[in-house]
């Protein structure tokens, strides 16, 4: 049996030059550019990986039978949770008139709201979308570029082989996989557009349960 673990306490921040690079986080005002430095879009405050690998190849009795039935089995696991990636919250509209359609909204307070509320409280709200407002005439957002975080991620996936003997050299080795094998509900970003009828409201979730299942020829 074998484990490998991984935890990872990080911030990631860059500036404006590579704010403006990305189609998704392009600045909102040229000619303030230092209104761009934030988090990464792959930033995650906290991130982990755990696998283990069990080979049952060590039963030894007597009995063939049982030595049969025992032996070459194996048991995979991953396990994942990680923070959410941040996201900025836009107001809709090309309100600094610079003719581009990414400005961000005017922040009147603190936009953050408990995750650990019921689901049906997050889906309907995941921010605090009343602290957001359209930006003023010819002026940039308040608001900074990913100050929030989407929802996190927690996952486990399975695997389960068996592995079958052909003589010295060759084997067959029999896979069943289930990814998200406890078929938990990871919540993808709510919507961030300040004006649209669905601001802040989550509406989808990440991949549910999946099976597969398969066979390997080794020689």
């Amino acid at each position: 049996m074998s484990f490998k673990g991984f935890y990872t306490f990080g911030k990631a921040l860059e500036g404006g030059n590579e704010a403006a690079a990305n189609g998704n986080t392009g600045m909102q005002d040229a000619t303030k550019m230092y209104l761009e430095k934030g988090r990464t879009n792959s930033d995650r405050r906290h991130n982990f990986v755990m696998s283990t690998i069990w080979d049952l190849k060590y039963y030894n009795g007597s009995a063939e039978v049982l030595r049969t039935i025992l032996n070459g089995w194996g048991v995979s696991a991953i396990v994942k949770a990680r923070s959410g990636a941040p996201f900025t919250v836009t107001s809709g509209k090309d309100n600094n008139l610079d003719g581009n359609n990414n400005d961000r909204a005017d922040l009147t307070g603190d936009p953050r709201l408990s995750p650990n509320r019921s689901r049906a409280d997050v889906t309907a709200a995941w921010f605090n979308t009343t602290v957001f407002k359209p930006n003023a005439a010819g002026q940039p957002g308040t608001a900074g570029r990913n100050i929030l975080d989407k929802p996190g991620l927690k996952t486990v996936d399975l695997g389960l082989m068996r592995t079958f003997k052909l003589g010295e050299r060759l084997e067959m080795q029999f896979r069943a996989e289930a990814t998200n094998a406890f078929n938990m509900v990871n919540l993808k970003g709510p919507n961030t557009t300040l004006g649209s009828s669905a601001f802040g409201t989550i509406n989808e979730a990440e991949a549910m349960r999946e099976l597969q299942l398969g066979m390997r020829f080794a020689f």
